[in-house]
């Protein structure tokens, strides 16, 4: 199935119970490549140091990564993406909101006594996974989050908390976001 210019899709592989670990991811990603483009083969990864990773062989698709608990996800488009899912484990949240986050994401945290962390921190991590800077960028030096609740858009770009299983946050940001689209990868 070829995508169209805005399409995103996200794919999906979880860690089959008797698999001690994910497998390589460069092996999921290949697989993804070959389903979002329709094209076998040419999936090498370049990946240059502090700059975000891309296909060698084909620059103009875009993805992004994250993994937690038993799931990878993959987000493929032809624009620059970011995705962050989050597995919601009990942490020390107060600390680490005032140690990462700006004064609006704190003041938006306190107020709904912590409830939505993992929700801000997944919005954070997308947004700085769009650029490739990833969590090198100073966290508090920009906000997802107002006294209203989670921003929608950011310095131009869309953010969008999309539903997934209890227990987990999932954000995904792109200059535009319309069309998405799961799908379930197998290995078999």
């Amino acid at each position: 199935m070829q995508s169209k210019e805005w399409d995103i899709h996200l794919f999906l592989y979880r860690r089959p119970w008797d698999q001690p670990l994910l497998p390589h991811s460069d092996l999921l990603l290949a697989r993804a490549g070959a389903l979002f483009s329709g094209a076998e083969g040419g999936w090498s990864v370049c990946r240059p140091p502090g700059e975000k990773p891309f296909f060698a062989h084909r620059p103009e698709l875009h993805f992004s990564l994250s993994h937690s608990g038993d799931f990878w996800l993959c987000a493929m488009s032809r624009q620059e993406l970011g995705l962050d899912l989050q597995q919601q484990r009990v942490q020390q949240v107060e600390r680490l909101s005032r140690r990462f986050f700006s004064p609006q994401e704190l003041d938006f945290l306190q107020q709904q006594d912590y409830a939505d962390f993992f929700s801000v921190w997944a919005a954070k991590e997308a947004f700085v996974k769009h650029s490739g800077r990833g969590i090198r960028q100073d966290f508090g030096s920009f906000s997802v989050a107002g006294p209203q609740g989670l921003l929608e858009e950011v310095a131009g770009l869309q953010l969008r908390q999309l539903p997934f299983l209890p227990g987990y946050s999932l954000c995904l940001c792109a200059e535009r976001l319309c069309c998405v689209l799961l799908r379930l990868l197998s290995l078999r």
